[in-house]
């Protein structure tokens, strides 16, 4: 079949989504997951290399040269993408953050289109988020002592309402975290690179950079999705709260944490 436009795969891809492009008129789709770093977990997209024969490798060499539109980067070599894959017009990322490895890569300059998943992992990001706060809210080290210690007590614990967290990044994992703190009562405020005359849902009150800050000694929680400057870590709170960060995978060296601010300088 001679197709107007060949995509190929180039990381693990559900067998039902690979369907779902195939679909589409006109569209050829190349998935050849014996060719590529097999998955650990669900939607691992960046498995160990395989250990491919040259047979192999030349195959899939050909492969690149053949496709028009590429689904997640060539895993054997990105930065060679221009040269191993001349045809491509559109490259779908698996990642919303990738500025750091076009950059690294030198694919910054590349002709081709380069889309993000940006928004894809806002659900189970805000849950982790919420994770992280609810568990020093909830005090789960406190239980977990009690529990090894088979002390079974009658207790009373905090709960969120009606406290007030501020959300450090109104984008799509910003957002999708402040529904879900607003939606259990809690205060949320946020901050955002640029101020803007219309704030995300839920968020009564928000700040750009030029404006008064809002800081950690007016706020209980924070949920960052980036490492934040010295003038805002929540070392300088003048109250007890906790610091939830959701980071991106080449932001800092871990993607998620949650400590009590009092611990954190």
């Amino acid at each position: 079949m001679n197709a107007d436009i060949s995509v190929l795969v180039c990381s693990f891809l559900e067998k039902e989504q690979v369907a779902r492009i195939a679909a589409h008129p006109g569209v050829e789709v190349s998935y050849r997951p014996d060719l590529l770093p097999q998955p650990r977990y669900p939607c691992d997209h960046h498995g160990p290399a395989p250990a491919l024969t040259a047979a192999e490798r030349a195959e899939w060499t050909g492969l690149l040269r053949q496709a028009d539109v590429c689904f997640d980067f060539d895993w054997e070599e990105p930065a060679e993408m221009p040269a191993r894959a001349p045809r491509v017009q559109w490259l779908q990322a698996t990642s919303s953050g990738i500025g750091q490895f076009m950059g690294r890569t030198g694919l910054a300059g590349w002709d081709a289109v380069v889309t993000t998943a940006a928004g894809i992992h806002a659900q189970p990001l805000s849950e982790w988020a919420l994770t992280g706060i609810l568990y020093f809210v909830k005090d789960v080290p406190d239980l977990q002592a009690r529990q090894a210690a088979h002390r079974w007590e009658r207790m009373a614990m905090g709960g969120l309402a009606p406290r007030r967290a501020l959300v450090v990044g109104l984008g799509h994992v910003g957002r999708a975290v402040a529904a879900a703190l607003g939606g259990l009562g809690v205060e949320v405020w946020g901050v955002r690179r640029e101020a803007s005359t219309s704030p995300a849902a839920i968020v009564p009150r928000t700040s750009g950079r030029s404006q008064p800050r809002l800081g950690p000694s007016e706020t209980p929680y924070m949920s960052s999705p980036r490492p934040l400057p010295d003038s805002r870590k929540p070392g300088r709170s003048k109250r007890p709260g906790w610091l939830c960060a959701v980071w991106r995978r080449n932001t800092a060296p871990n993607t998620s944490a949650a400590a009590p601010m009092g611990t954190l300088t």
